[in-house]
């Protein structure tokens, strides 16, 4: 298992405190870079459900840090995290919140017999 080089942290925290990176797109890419670190045999199961995380949180309707924390403390106990990336992951999850201005997704709307596809 092989942890986060430092080039690697460094560009997260870079990524993660750029201001004109929004909500949405710090999310995504906090996730993946994750996702990315997860080995192992439980690998998918781990991924999957931070995939369930990722999809709560960009709706931006409930607190989801609590999930992303049980989720990657039992990747650790698996096995499938190095503990090192647990440490870097919590202390950027603060980093992980929307700003005032960032809005909930918009609502998508269709009219009564309009396909799915238009």
């Amino acid at each position: 298992m092989i942890n986060l080089t430092s080039d690697e942290k460094s560009i997260l925290t870079h990524y993660m405190n750029d201001p004109t990176v929004l909500y949405p797109q710090r999310v995504r890419y906090f996730f993946f870079t994750c996702k990315e670190q997860v080995v192992g045999q439980y690998r998918i199961g781990i991924v999957k459900r931070l995939d369930q995380v990722l999809a709560v949180a960009l709706l931006m309707k409930e607190e989801w840090h609590d999930s992303f924390k049980t989720v990657i403390s039992k990747a650790v106990e698996l096995n499938a995290l190095h503990s090192a990336d647990l440490e870097t992951f919590l202390s950027h999850l603060i980093r992980c919140i929307p700003a005032k201005n960032d809005k909930p997704p918009a609502r998508q709307f269709r009219r009564v017999g309009q396909s799915s596809i238009y």
